[in-house]
């Protein structure tokens, strides 16, 4: 079985994210600085830095990393999970193994 992503160039900062968290009936909504990915199903979500630190403290994750534009390309970056990142294939996806790659996908609501 061969993996090769489409490439994909700079596709320049992210945009805004905005902390997913759930407060009472309705999420946090402060700037998200962090991106959250709960398993290897990619279950994942933006959050700020408050609520990165809360998940560090309480939950079991398969990772938590800097939100950056990769984090917010659905379906066209894969997350590294032994590197902890979200990247555009080309690069440093391609030297990760098949078993390290996961598509990134809309985060959670």
């Amino acid at each position: 079985m061969e993996f090769q992503p489409p490439f994909y160039g700079d596709l320049g900062k992210a945009p805004a994210g905005v902390c997913s968290r759930w407060m009472g009936d309705s999420p946090c909504g402060a700037a998200g600085t962090s991106h959250v990915v709960w398993d290897s199903e990619m279950t994942n979500g933006c959050v700020c830095a408050d609520h990165a630190e809360e998940i560090r403290q309480n939950w079991i994750y398969v990772g938590l990393h800097l939100y950056a534009a990769p984090c917010a390309a659905a379906g066209r970056a894969v997350y590294l999970a032994d590197e902890d990142l979200c990247v555009f294939p080309g690069g440093a996806a391609e030297a990760a193994t098949v078993a390290g790659l996961f598509l990134v996908e809309s985060p959670a609501r």
